[in-house]
């Protein structure tokens, strides 16, 4: 498969881990090599989750070393495209063994029906990847209220509790004019208040009860207390998730396509913005129009050009993929945007399209947080090759006006232009290796924004010449936040 293919295939597991509302952790640095997610399964077990497309034997004592530092983990599942050979899960044991309570390799499909999705759903199918991608925005956007059921009377299992009042019966909250499900189904039969109630049991009258029971017996006992009734038990969360994706190949639930088009760039509070802004996509992202105290976040690798001629195709592969899904998770984590991959460059916006002073803290952050995150992938390529080439990640941020175009045919499809973009670029191409350069207004921005963040940065101030600022025309104030600081930040 294609890095693109791999990248698709991760989000759809995120997307699924989501739906079945498996606690998810944060994955610590230590495992970034080893892990792709931690969750709590059902037993409450510590999981740990890593898919590759292929795993060679040098790569599973490279993840031995990560686990022996990475914390309490209770089980381990590998997934991948293909089903392991014998050969496969005996180095694959040999190499865990003892490490966990469980290990596990799987196929991508062994691994979803392990989790309670029906059998014959294909993970690796485009259409069915877009029906995951609908059934998370329809969870994170629209929320379940949205969701019209006609099979059963009581509220959707874990509704009440998400959203702390019942699901409404019409699926749609009174007053909402944001696009919404279209539900096909029909109108549930309405059988009386007590069908909504917390319990979920329907009351019955004393008088109904009592034609259907037979008189008691005469004893001298006391009468023992009838049990007490219990409501009825609700749909797993798998069978609810199930349901869901049916209903979309049967259409009776529908997301406007937009939205999940835009989920490839952007993260859900920018999308639930989105619908509560009752906007159209292309008012509420200003499309053709300046976008001001916009902050660009543009990164590169150092000599990638040379570990693409000297890497192993399939190695590169697995290390690019990891990269650029784990810069996509750090820019949604972060309240970003993302613009676009181009090779090993990755352009990212912050404070658009809603304004918020803590989006300069945010950014910097994010771009410290990318640094580490080239520091893993790149030391596990480089372990791979025989060649001594030095890299690392140069980040640089820019701050001011931007415009927003829409270069998508049949559906939105957000990207920017300006001249800040490219002082962005100039500022990584003149940064230190695994360091970040500030431009002189996002710095002063930042100071004012987080006076102790800034200060904590001790950066240092930098004139870049003309001459090493193409397409500047005049001399530009930098300011150098130094590797060691920007590894404390990550």
């Amino acid at each position: 498969m294609s890095i693109a293919s791999y990248i698709t295939l991760q989000t759809s597991i995120g997307h699924l881990l989501s739906l079945l509302k498996k606690p998810q952790i944060k994955v610590p640095q230590q495992l970034r090599n080893a892990a792709n997610f931690l969750y709590r399964d059902d037993e409450g077990l510590v999981t740990a989750l890593d898919i590759r497309s292929k795993v060679p034997v040098n790569m599973l004592h490279i993840m031995v070393k990560s686990f022996e530092g990475g914390g309490k983990i209770d089980r381990f599942v590998m997934v991948t495209p293909y089903s392991p050979s014998q050969q496969d899960l005996d180095a694959f044991t040999k190499a865990f063994a003892g490490m966990f309570k469980k290990l596990e390799w799987l196929s991508v499909n062994d691994f979803a029906k392990s989790l309670g999705l029906k059998e014959g759903w294909d993970l690796t199918s485009p259409n069915f990847i877009e029906k995951l991608k609908a059934a998370s925005v329809s969870e994170q956007v629209f929320g379940d209220e949205d969701i019209v059921e006609e099979s059963t009377e009581q509220t959707v299992g874990g509704a009440e509790e998400k959203k702390g009042k019942p699901v409404p019966a019409q699926g749609k909250n009174k007053g909402d004019k944001a696009p919404a499900k279209k539900v096909a189904a029909k109108e549930k039969a309405k059988t009386g208040k007590a069908a909504v109630e917390s319990t979920g049991a329907p009351e019955t009258s004393p008088k109904a009860e009592s034609e259907h029971q037979a008189p008691p017996a005469k004893t001298n006992k006391k009468p023992a207390k009838p049990a007490k009734k219990q409501p009825p038990a609700g749909p797993s969360q798998a069978e609810r998730i199930n349901k869901l994706l049916d209903s979309f190949d049967k259409g009776e639930v529908e997301i406007p396509h937009a939205y999940v088009n835009l989920t490839r760039k952007m993260p859900y509070p920018t999308l639930r913005a989105l619908k509560d802004s009752q906007q159209p996509p292309e008012e509420f992202f200003g499309i053709g129009q300046p976008s001001r105290d916009s902050i660009i976040v543009l990164s590169d690798i150092v000599n990638f050009s040379l570990l693409v001629r000297t890497a192993y195709a399939e190695d590169l592969n697995q290390a690019m993929f990891r990269y650029y899904r784990g810069a996509q998770a750090l820019i949604y984590e972060h309240g970003g945007i993302l613009d676009k991959f181009n090779g090993d460059a990755v352009l990212a916006v912050f404070n658009y399209p809603l304004k918020d002073d803590r989006n300069c803290a945010l950014a910097l952050k994010y771009a410290a947080a990318l640094v580490q995150l080239g520091q893993d992938v790149l030391s596990e390529l480089t372990g791979s090759i025989d060649e001594k080439i030095p890299t690392g990640t140069r980040v640089g941020i820019a701050m001011g006006e931007m415009w927003t175009l829409n270069i998508g045919t049949d559906e939105i499809d957000v990207t920017f232009v300006g001249d800040k973009i490219n002082l962005a670029k100039r500022l990584e191409s003149n940064c230190d290796v695994d360091g970040v350069l500030l431009s002189n207004v996002f710095a002063k921005t930042l100071a004012r924004a987080d006076q102790e963040l800034y200060s904590s940065l001790k950066a240092q101030g930098r004139e870049l010449p003309e001459d090493k600022v193409k397409g500047q025309t005049t001399d530009i104030i930098s300011w150098q936040v130094l590797p060691e600081v920007i590894s404390s930040l990550g």
